[in-house]
C-alpha cells in the first residue's frame, strides 16, 4: 500500500472517482463501454465521450435505432434534441450531453466530499523532535533506582538522577544540613531550610513533577501515534474503495485500523531507557502517571466497505470513514479528558506542596526570620549560593525542555477531524502551564532560600556570580516563575445549561 501524503491521497481518489464514473457508465440501463481515460462508446451511438480531465462542453450524439442488435442505453443527462435520417437512409435520433456536468464532476465532488479534510491532518512526523524534547524534561527529574533492586522494604527509591550535579548536590545537602548534621541544634536556619528546601523535600517534589512531564510527553506520543495510524488507515480505505467501485459490486475485504493501536505499550514507548525501571518497580514514583494512562476505546476494529450499485459503495465508503473519524475522536477525547485532565485534576486537587517547593506565598517565612548560625559557614555558603542554584537550574531545564515540546500549529487539521480543530492541544498547553510554573517557581524559591541560608549563615558579601554561573541559560526560565502556587481549580463562569459563558450580547 502506498504510504501517506496529500499527493498520494488525491491520486487515490482521482481512481476513486474514474471507476465509479466507469461503474455509473456501465451500469444498467446504459451499458457503456470504456474507461476514464480515454473515454466512453455504447453500442448503436455514433459518438464518444471524452476522456475524464477536465471540463467538457457539450457533445453531440447520434442514436440509431437498433434492430435486432443490441443497443446501450441513454447517458446521464443526454437530452433528446431532434430526428434525422443519414444518406443511407437509416433514420436516428440526436442528443447532446454535457459529461463533465451531468457525469464526471458530480462524482468528483462526491468523491472529494468523502475524504473531506484528509489532506490536511496533523503529520506523525512533526511530534518526533518534541517527544524528545520532553523527554529530555522527564529524564533529569525523574529518581531512579540506586544499585541493584532499588527499592527499600516501603517500596521507595534510593533515589539517583542521571544528572550526576544532582546527585551530587543533593547527597551535599544531606550532609551538611541533615537532622544528624553536628550542630545543627544550634539555630533554627539549619532547621527552617531543611524542613522546606531539604533534600528530601526537593526529591519529592521533583518526582511529582516528573510525573506531570511524563503525561506531558506520553500525550505527544500518543497523539503522534494516533495520526501515524490514521494515515494507514485513510489510505488503506482509499485502496479498497477503487476496488470496490466495479461493476457487481458486493465489497473489497476488511480494513484493519490502526489508529486503535495508538496506545499499546505506549509509557513504555515514550520512557527513556534509564527510566524503564521505574515504570517495572511499581512504586509510587509512577503511580499518578498509571492512574491516568490512556486507554482502547471501545467501538469497531473492522471496517468493510460494501454495495451493489455506485450509490450503495459509496453510501458505505462514507460510513467507514465517519468510523473512522468517530475513532480518531474516541483516542483523542480520551488523551484530553482522561490523561491530560486526570494530571491537571492532580495537580488542582493534592497538596499544593506535593509539586511546588514551598507553595503558600513564596520563601518560608521561617526561614527568613530564623537566627544567624555559626555551623558549618564555609559549607552553608556552598549550599546557599552554588549546590541550591545547581538543583534550582535543573529545574529551569526541565521547564526550557518542556516549553520545547510545544507547537500548536502541528495539531492543527481541517474539517474538525478528531477532536475539533486542534485535538488534545488545549488541555496539553493548560498541563505545560501548570508544569512550567511548578517548575520555574521552584527553582525561583531554591535560589533565594539558598541566599538566605547563605546569609543567615555570615556570608553577607554578594556572591551571585557563583549563582548565576550555576544558574547560565535558565535565569530567564526561572525569572517567570511564581513566588507562590495556586492549585485551586479555576472558576468558570457558566451560563444556561452549564455552559461556559461567554460576555456580549446573547439572543
Amino acid at each position: 500500500m502506498t504510504g501517506y501524503s496529500p499527493g498520494a491521497l488525491e491520486d487515490l481518489k482521482k481512481k476513486i472517482a474514474h471507476a465509479a464514473i466507469k461503474w455509473t457508465m456501465y451500469e444498467e440501463p446504459v451499458r457503456w463501454d470504456g474507461d476514464a481515460e480515454s473515454g466512453f462508446y455504447g453500442a448503436s451511438w455514433d459518438g464518444k465521450l471524452p476522456p475524464v480531465s477536465g471540463p467538457t462542453g457539450t457533445v453531440q450524439l447520434k442514436w440509431y435505432p437498433p434492430g435486432l442488435g443490441a443497443s446501450a442505453g441513454m447517458p446521464p443527462g443526454a437530452n433528446q434534441t431532434g430526428e434525422s435520417t443519414d444518406a443511407a437512409g437509416q433514420p436516428y435520433i440526436t442528443y447532446e450531453v454535457d459529461p463533465w456536468t451531468s457525469i464526471y464532476s458530480p462524482w468528483i465532488e462526491r468523491i472529494d466530499a468523502a475524504f473531506e479534510g484528509w489532506d490536511s491532518i496533523p503529520d506523525p512526523d512533526a511530534f518526533t523532535s518534541r517527544v524528545e524534547r520532553v523527554r529530555a524534561a522527564v529524564l533529569a527529574l525523574t529518581p531512579l533506582p540506586k544499585g541493584a533492586g532499588g527499592n527499600d522494604q516501603e517500596g521507595d527509591f534510593e533515589q539517583s538522577y542521571t544528572g550526576v550535579d544532582l546527585t551530587g548536590d543533593l547527597d551535599t545537602m544531606h550532609q551538611f544540613i541533615g537532622a544528624d548534621t553536628a550542630g545543627a541544634d544550634e539555630g533554627l536556619l539549619i532547621y527552617a531550610f531543611q524542613n522546606s528546601y531539604g533534600p528530601e523535600r526537593i526529591r519529592g517534589v521533583m518526582g511529582n513533577q516528573a510525573q506531570a512531564a511524563i503525561v506531558l510527553g506520553v500525550s505527544l506520543l500518543a497523539e503522534q501515534k494516533i495520526w501515524e495510524g490514521a494515515e494507514q488507515d485513510i489510505m488503506a480505505i482509499a485502496s479498497k474503495a477503487v476496488e470496490c467501485f466495479r461493476p457487481g459490486g458486493g465489497g473489497g475485504g476488511s480494513i484493519d485500523l490502526k489508529v486503535v493501536q495508538a496506545f499499546v505499550g505506549l509509557l513504555n514507548a515514550f520512557a527513556p531507557p534509564q527510566v524503564k525501571p521505574v515504570l517495572t518497580a511499581g512504586s509510587a514514583a509512577i503511580s499518578l502517571v498509571e492512574a491516568v494512562m490512556p486507554k482502547k476505546t471501545g467501538g469497531e476494529d473492522k471496517l468493510k466497505i460494501d454495495g451493489y450499485t455506485p450509490d450503495e459503495v459509496y453510501n458505505s465508503l462514507c460510513d467507514v470513514i465517519g468510523k473512522l473519524e468517530q475513532r480518531i475522536f474516541d483516542q483523542e477525547f480520551e488523551v484530553a479528558y482522561t490523561t491530560l485532565d486526570g494530571m491537571i485534576g492532580d495537580m488542582h486537587s493534592m497538596d499544593a506542596g506535593d509539586f511546588h517547593i514551598h507553595p503558600r506565598g513564596g520563601i518560608d517565612p521561617e526561614l527568613a526570620k530564623a537566627g544567624k548560625l555559626s555551623v558549618h559557614p564555609d559549607y552553608l555558603r556552598k549550599i546557599g549560593y552554588q549546590t541550591v542554584p545547581s538543583i534550582a537550574a535543573v529545574m529551569g531545564h526541565a521547564a526550557e525542555e518542556a516549553q520545547g515540546g510545544d507547537n500548536s500549529s502541528m495539531w492543527v487539521r481541517a474539517n474538525q477531524i478528531g477532536l475539533g480543530n486542534d485535538g488534545p492541544y488545549p488541555k496539553w498547553s493548560e498541563l505545560l502551564g501548570l508544569f512550567d510554573a511548578v517548575t520555574t517557581g521552584s527553582g525561583k524559591e531554591l535560589v533565594e532560600a539558598g541566599r538566605l541560608l547563605a546569609v543567615g549563615a555570615g556570608w553577607l558579601e554578594d556572591s551571585d556570580n557563583d549563582a548565576q554561573t550555576a544558574l547560565h541559560g535558565v535565569r530567564d526560565d526561572l525569572d517567570r516563575g511564581a513566588l507562590g502556587w495556586d492549585n485551586s481549580v479555576p472558576v468558570v463562569n457558566t451560563g444556561p445549561g452549564g455552559m461556559p459563558y461567554t460576555p456580549g450580547p446573547h439572543p
